[in-house]
């Protein structure tokens, strides 16, 4: 038995690897140059950091821009600690509730960096219907859930996560840029909801809003998901009143729990 400390190395190691995991859920996605000018170590040593996140599980890498984003054992993790939290629980009531009422398929998101995580969700009853998705990542501007998230954060807050004006599109309909987003957050500031048609899934159309706790804080987001053969004029009307509803419920029940990204 000895009182010896743990070689240096090894901590700064362990260090880089927690401050990259960190910067890729602020971020998003996280390129080896980025990483490296973070952390302040040579590009090689950034990329056999990321190598070893990639082998885990931990991030996974974009094949068309190479730039690092969420994988699925750090979805888990959140996942697992959102769990913990009883959010899910909580929240699961008034996604049922919903689902039954508009009889479309409806889910509860968080805002994780510039993406969102679906947490949970419950399908429609309908032959044609778009799929539960939980655990998925998307980008946050290109679904509707996740522009009403962004809407509600301080503007120097966007600016911060969103640096560049170029976005990253997932369809021809995406927002293309800051500018283009900044716009839209304030009309979606002023109404309340967030729509998405077609931006990020050609055959989705959904509508979108934020949940906040009492005082404010954003616990996360409702969004109500429909094939585009059901889409039309007066649709985001006619589901916005209920969408509203049900996310000033559950924001009244989560008031307890922190899940900010």
């Amino acid at each position: 038995m000895g009182n010896s400390s743990p070689p240096v190395r090894t901590l700064a190691s362990v260090d880089n690897a927690l401050t990259l995991l960190s910067l890729v859920c602020e971020r998003g996605a996280v390129r080896v140059s980025e990483a490296a000018r973070s952390l302040d170590v040579a590009p090689s040593t950034a990329s056999r950091l990321m190598a070893m996140l990639q082998h885990r599980g931990h991030v996974v890498q974009d094949p068309a821009t190479r730039a690092f984003r969420p994988g699925p054992a750090l979805v888990r993790l959140g996942l697992d600690a959102i769990e913990r939290t009883s959010a899910r629980r909580l929240v699961m009531p008034y996604l049922e509730r919903l689902a039954r009422e508009l009889d479309e398929t409806v889910h509860f998101l968080v805002l994780d960096g510039t993406s969102v995580v679906f947490v949970d969700g419950v399908e429609s009853t309908r032959a044609v219907r778009t799929t539960r998705r939980r655990g998925e990542i998307r980008p946050a501007h290109c679904t509707s859930g996740g522009k009403a998230m962004l809407a509600a954060l301080p503007a120097e807050e966007l600016r911060r996560r969103y640096p560049a004006e170029r976005l990253p599109a997932c369809t021809p309909k995406s927002p293309a840029s800051r500018s283009a987003l900044e716009r839209e957050l304030a009309t979606i500031a002023r109404r309340g909801y967030a729509t998405a048609v077609q931006e990020s899934e050609p055959d989705i159309a959904a509508i979108g809003a934020a949940v906040r706790a009492p005082g404010g804080r954003l616990v996360g987001a409702l969004g109500v998901s429909l094939p585009m053969t059901r889409y039309g004029r007066g649709t985001f009307a006619a589901l916005a009143e209920p969408l509203l509803a049900a996310a000033a419920a559950a924001g009244e029940e989560l008031a307890a729990v922190e899940l900010l990204g």
